[in-house]
């Protein structure tokens, strides 16, 4: 394991599985004419969680019957759950209901790949050392689980997390999100199919469990992802004049993910101080990572099979890191105007990150190549 992806290991309790990994990158939040309807936590859905909590009861005593696992799958939370595994991995219905045929075992079972690229190798790591491990916790803990979901159903957290996410944004959107309440994931909570949030209250109590923190969800969880969405909408809007090359779209959709996730993580999560994402020491390697994806992209150099390896180290909460370093220093240097004015379009990200290290000194953190960070700005005209 190399240093990023041990720091990304370390920080998925930190950024409690705001690991969407290509969410943005992979164009799946809308546009900004389809951002409209305020949310309320009465659309909450539920049903999912309340599902998974008889599950777990269920595999506790033995082997799942063929009706409980069917629903399972069938269950639209459980969709979204894959649907968000596959927006960085490949991972099909049939490799999930393997692991539900065998969630009596203690052993994780073997499961194939859905192919032999690397998405599909991260799609297996994942279901095995992420899924399967906290589905087998659940087991174990199911009416610790069960009391927490009952405990979200009793709060009112999305207009708190919609006013937190608006309040870091360039400008005020009307942000659009229908939230379900989920077990059995990769990621605490995510954005997916548009303005679907879920939050997964078994990931987010394994990664605590994991990293010795305390499970203490607050609309932090749910703000996170409302930033992605109204964020998405203002870089769609700012960006729909350009004609990207191909190669050009390839880094965009790199500095969009690395904008949206590192500007919530950075606002939002860590309250405007990078000390808050803790051990900062993989900071250097994380942006040395994003700046070769992001030459690897313009050049051509990357694309296929090579991308998807180059992006391995960083999908984990890597550009989630990278991001909140390079908007910490703007911030520190310029302040919040000058993070917002990034945020309103993200080609220029890299250029003003070296302009305040430039200010604070080399040994804040490193510079990238200024040639990059001019091209990239100027890319789409």
């Amino acid at each position: 394991m190399n240093g990023a992806m041990a720091n990304a290991r370390v920080m998925r309790p930190v950024l409690v599985g705001w690991c969407v990994a290509g969410l943005v990158a992979c164009g799946l939040l809308r546009s900004a004419n389809e951002v409209s309807a305020q949310v309320a936590a009465s659309r909450a859905d539920y049903s999912q969680a309340d599902l998974m909590i008889g599950v777990l009861r269920a595999a506790s005593r033995g082997p799942l019957s063929v009706t409980d696992i069917d629903a399972v799958l069938t269950a639209r939370g459980t969709r979204l759950l894959v649907a968000q595994q596959n927006i960085s991995r490949a991972v099909s219905m049939d490799q999930y209901r393997v692991l539900l045929q065998n969630l009596h075992r203690a052993d994780p079972p073997d499961i194939a790949p859905v192919d032999a690229g690397e998405r599909a190798r991260r799609g297996v790591d994942g279901l095995r050392n992420d899924v399967w491990a906290g589905l087998r916790w659940g087991i174990a803990n199911v009416e610790t689980l069960a009391q927490r979901v009952s405990q979200l159903k009793s709060l009112d957290l999305a207009d708190t997390a919609r006013a937190t996410a608006i309040s870091f944004l360039p400008e005020a959107v009307p942000i659009d999100a229908q939230l379900h309440v989920v077990m059995g994931g990769r990621a605490g909570a995510s954005v997916v199919e548009g303005n679907v949030l879920y939050v997964d209250v078994l990931a987010l109590s394994f990664a605590a469990e994991r990293g010795g923190t305390r499970y203490a969800p607050d609309p932090a969880f749910f703000a996170h992802e409302m930033h992605h969405i109204g964020l998405a909408a203002i870089v769609d809007r700012a960006w729909a004049p350009l004609t990207p090359s191909s190669t050009e779209q390839r880094a965009f959709r790199v500095v969009r993910f690395l904008a949206l996730e590192g500007s919530a993580t950075y606002l939002i999560n860590a309250h405007r101080n990078v000390a808050e994402l803790g051990d900062l020491t993989s900071s250097v390697q994380l942006i040395r990572a994003t700046e070769q994806v992001l030459k690897g992209a313009l050049d051509g150099s990357l694309e296929g099979e090579a991308f998807e390896r180059a992006l391995t180290p960083m999908v984990a909460g890597g550009f989630h890191f990278a991001g909140a370093v390079m908007f910490g220093a703007i911030d520190r240097t310029a302040g919040l105007p000058a993070v917002m004015d990034v945020l309103r379009d993200p080609r220029r990200l890299l250029v003003v990150y070296n302009e305040a290290i430039s200010k604070l000194g080399s040994g804040s953190a490193p510079t990238v190549d200024p040639d990059l960070a001019k091209r990239l700005a100027a890319a789409g005209r």
